[in-house]
């Protein structure tokens, strides 16, 4: 009777009414932090990793869209590094005024970088007058690189040092802050690796604006490297405003890596850079049809289609995707269609060839004719 009275569902709900508890949705809060693992969002900020930004959305995303702008007693979720991490990406100032020593241990030191990497300029404020000493100088990186001009100008006008601003605007396609950084006269450590890196990344602002400005270092590497990475408004600029040129690798990188569009260009304005034939058997290789089909379309007459079928079957061989694979067998089709097409278009000549041959009482002609009809014949072996 005794266990029976103290197990009932009411009075369970009467005692339990009297002490705090949780309520439902702090426990849903604390849910959408559990699995989140902090050391990998700390792995990849620490290997500069392009997927930190996003990967640290999808982490904090559910929870953000919980708490944004609400006032939450965030002692409650029991997840004291967690809220702390989030404070410091999506800028809560109410979170990040009860960091300490620990948590700062925790981050491995990155309370100032991960601020700076996401633009909160309210955080990095407060890091300023509260633990200066903690200062990391991948902060001033980070922000440069992801054009956070409001922190860069902070940290600056604080002392900080600004190396390498110029450059990581430059090659990030901040132009404000390259703008900022020349203002400043912060624009020393400008060269060819800053302009080649911009060409690459395809900043046509930042890189019109190093033209502009008549920084030194374009070279034939700017345009080849633009061209790499498929970036034809970038390969167009240079050859209007610049006279450097390029190198053959800027065709044929283009061409291995399957830029349709820069392959055209340099089709349509050859130069003794541009093989036309090495270029060919590159994209049978690779596996890029597209390529093969407009070269042999617009220069059929510079190929050797025979070299350019074995390139395709050795392509074939040596891929390890599906994707490339069907690229060369493509290839290989379609060339020996062009093949059956050249013949059949030889045959039609040399019957024409003949026609001429019995009409034409002129024997300049006929001996011209004679002649034709004898190279197909040998070429052709028809």
């Amino acid at each position: 009777m005794f266990h029976h009275v103290l197990a009932t569902k009411e009075l369970l709900l009467e005692i339990t009414s009297y002490q705090r508890g949780f309520p439902d949705e702090i426990v849903q809060l604390r849910r959408l932090l559990r699995p989140i693992k902090l050391f990998e969002l700390l792995q990849l900020l620490q290997k500069h990793s392009p997927l930190y930004t996003e990967q640290c959305h999808l982490a904090f995303g559910p929870f953000h869209a919980k708490v944004a702008g609400r006032e939450i007693e965030w002692e409650r979720l029991q997840s004291r590094l967690l809220v702390q991490y989030y404070g410091l990406v999506y800028g809560v100032l109410s979170i990040v005024r009860s960091l300490n020593a620990m948590d700062c241990l925790a981050f491995e030191f990155t309370h100032w970088v991960v601020p700076a990497y996401f633009g909160h300029l309210n955080i990095i404020e407060f890091l300023y007058s509260v633990d200066r000493e903690g200062y990391d100088t991948r902060a001033m990186r980070v922000a440069s690189a992801n054009g956070h001009l409001s922190i860069v100008r902070f940290l600056h006008e604080h002392g900080y040092p600004t190396d390498l601003l110029m450059h990581l605007a430059c090659v990030g396609g901040h132009l404000d802050l390259a703008e900022y950084a020349r203002k400043e006269n912060l624009d020393r450590d400008v060269g060819a690796t800053t302009i080649n890196f911009t060409a690459s990344n395809g900043y046509m602002n930042t890189l019109e604006f190093l033209h502009v400005h008549n920084y030194q270092g374009f070279s034939t590497a700017t345009m080849d490297g633009a061209s790499r990475n498929g970036h034809l408004h970038i390969v167009e600029f240079l050859h209007a405003n610049r006279t450097e040129g390029h190198t053959e690798k800027a065709f044929l990188e283009a061409v291995r890596n399957g830029h349709l569009n820069i392959v055209r260009f340099f089709e349509q304005h050859e130069d003794e850079y541009v093989n036309i034939m090495e270029g060919c058997k590159i994209a049978a290789f690779m596996g890029h049809m597209q390529i093969v089909e407009y070269l042999v379309r617009h220069r059929k007459q510079q190929l050797d289609l025979a070299k350019i079928e074995e390139c395709a079957r050795k392509g074939k061989i040596a891929s390890f995707s599906e994707q490339r694979r069907q690229g060369c067998q493509m290839i290989i089709e379609f060339i020996q269609q062009m093949v059956t097409l050249t013949m059949m278009e030889a045959q039609q000549r040399i019957k024409e060839l003949t026609l001429q041959l019995h009409s034409s009482s002129d024997w300049t002609k006929r001996v011209k004719v004679i002649f034709s009809f004898s190279i197909m014949k040998f070429i052709f072996m028809v």
